[in-house]
């Protein structure tokens, strides 16, 4: 939702439609007084598109985030390498070639500091081995989406994602986790 209003406007919405937390529309943090209002009414925030790139530094993905006071922040949805289609194998197979950028332990390592739910190309076929690799993520994130008509953004067909779902279920992660 718009969470730059004021912050009477921003309770009363969250209110008319029962809200336990709420996620800004867009990427700008909420102002303060809002993030405060909204702490106040027992309302957490999930702060979502946050993008991870091949080459990001890991120091810096949450350097905006960790800058403001009174995030009042549930949970922070990362997209991982959203420009390879395969971002697990590029983050599993190519990524140890380039020590200074993301890694597999960089990414659990920023999961480990803070609430992380990660978007990734989860597969039956690559979803132990993401859950095992990446212990302090809180859940995998997947976008629902048949045709996409942006690249900047990773879908996942429904068709795939009940077929993770399954695979999860009758996996031993299922048994030590709850994604």
């Amino acid at each position: 939702m718009n969470l730059h209003v004021d912050p009477a406007d921003a309770l009363r919405i969250a209110a008319r439609i029962g809200a336990d937390g709420v996620q800004p529309i867009t990427t700008a943090i909420p102002p303060h007084p809002v993030r405060l209002a909204l702490k106040g009414a027992g309302l957490s925030i999930v702060y979502a598109n946050i993008d991870i790139s091949h080459d990001d530094d890991p120091n810096w993905v949450f350097s905006r985030y960790d800058a403001e006071p009174d995030l009042n922040a549930a949970m922070f949805q990362v997209e991982v390498l959203t420009e390879y289609a395969n971002s697990w194998a590029f983050l599993r197979d190519s990524s140890p070639e380039y020590e200074e950028e993301l890694q597999i332990e960089d990414l659990d390592q920023l999961a480990q500091e803070r609430p992380l739910l990660a978007g990734l190309d989860v597969t039956p076929d690559n979803l132990d081995e993401i859950v095992t690799r990446l212990p302090n993520v809180r859940g995998l994130s997947l976008t629902l989406g048949e045709q996409p008509t942006r690249s900047d953004i990773r879908f996942h067909p429904v068709a795939t994602v009940l077929a993770v779902l399954d695979s999860f279920r009758g996996s031993a992660a299922s048994r030590s986790r709850d994604l």
